[in-house]
């Protein structure tokens, strides 16, 4: 009898650890994220993101980057003069986080489109001009139990661009 009394006790102890969990709170409770990336999203160079967790293990993201730079500075009668161009980076997508630990490895497939406008030549990550582009990622996330938010990876180009380039973001989930 106090074997089973004893059987009983650890079973409903396990049950209600599993009821309770890291992982099952975390996932309800940081459902939304925003970050800021660092060549995410690919091309770009500095980027806002937004993503929601699908589940403990997929998750959607959007994003936007923008950079203007100058292409030309001219002097002509008594005034400067400057040309620009301006590269704005779209991209949507989805992720898949791996097992269960901390910092967890991800992959990624992503759809984009890349701007460039205004005078002059411009090239990052192997893009040059405006195209619509795919491409994955690899790399791993962590998600602190306030919902900080980081992760570091590398972005390939797979079609309408070639290059690749190492992306990190920082942010928080809620």
């Amino acid at each position: 009898m106090t074997k089973a009394i004893i059987v009983m006790a650890l079973v409903g102890g396990v049950q209600a650890f599993g009821q309770g969990s890291t992982s099952e709170s975390l996932e309800k409770e940081n459902r939304y994220g925003i970050n800021l990336g660092l060549g995410d999203p690919f091309p770009g160079l500095i980027g806002v993101n937004g993503a929601y967790n699908i589940n403990k293990d997929l998750r959607v993201t959007a994003g936007y980057a923008e950079v203007e730079v100058t292409s030309s500075v001219t002097f002509t009668e008594g005034a400067f003069s400057t040309e620009t161009i301006k590269a704005q980076a779209y991209g949507v997508g989805g992720q898949y986080l791996f097992t269960d630990w901390a910092i967890r490895p991800t992959a990624g497939a992503h759809l984009g489109y890349f701007n460039v406008s205004g005078k002059g030549g411009f090239s990052i990550n192997g893009f040059d001009k405006s195209t619509a582009h795919a491409y994955s990622s690899l790399g791993f996330d962590w998600i602190g139990r306030s919902g900080v938010h980081s992760a570091v990876g590398m972005n390939v180009a797979l079609l309408g661009g070639t290059g690749s380039g190492f992306y990190a973001n920082l942010g928080y989930f809620f």
